[in-house]
């Protein structure tokens, strides 16, 4: 038995590409056409200001609390207040204190605030008491 189809030959999506490639129209570069690049221009849409990512917007001005601390001392206020035996007097504080701690020791105050949040007896270690009395 024998087929009266011929193989079909397979056209290279490479070849597809140049010859879509080849058949678009573009003005010439340098005759002012809309999309015309060639001078290093940019359109005026894509020409976008950037911020300076190179200082923290709560650190540019000395004396500012940084997010981290506002955030910390909000949580500090409702879970266990200010003003208690072992406790940050007050929230400004509580701010300042925080933006000087160590890393290890932001770590160490804001466990003790989350274990705080069930067991007020770690409200003390959150203020930066033992065992979160080491910078």
């Amino acid at each position: 038995m024998t087929s009266c189809t011929s193989p079909r030959r397979r056209i290279s999506p490479l070849a597809v590409l140049v010859a879509l490639c080849g058949c678009t129209s573009s003005p010439a570069p340098g005759d002012g056409g809309a999309a015309d690049f060639s001078r290093n221009q940019q359109p005026a849409d894509l020409a976008v200001a950037r911020p300076d990512l190179t200082t923290p917007p709560d650190l540019a001005q000395p004396g500012n609390p940084s997010a981290g601390a506002m955030f910390f001392c909000d949580g500090h206020k409702a879970i266990c207040g200010f003003g208690g035996p072992g406790l940050y007097p007050d929230y400004l504080t509580c701010e300042r204190d925080y933006d000087s701690y160590s890393l290890t020791r932001e770590g160490c105050v804001a466990d003790e605030l989350g274990l705080a949040g069930a067991d007020p007896s770690h409200c003390a270690a959150a203020a930066g008491n033992p065992p979160c009395d080491k910078n």
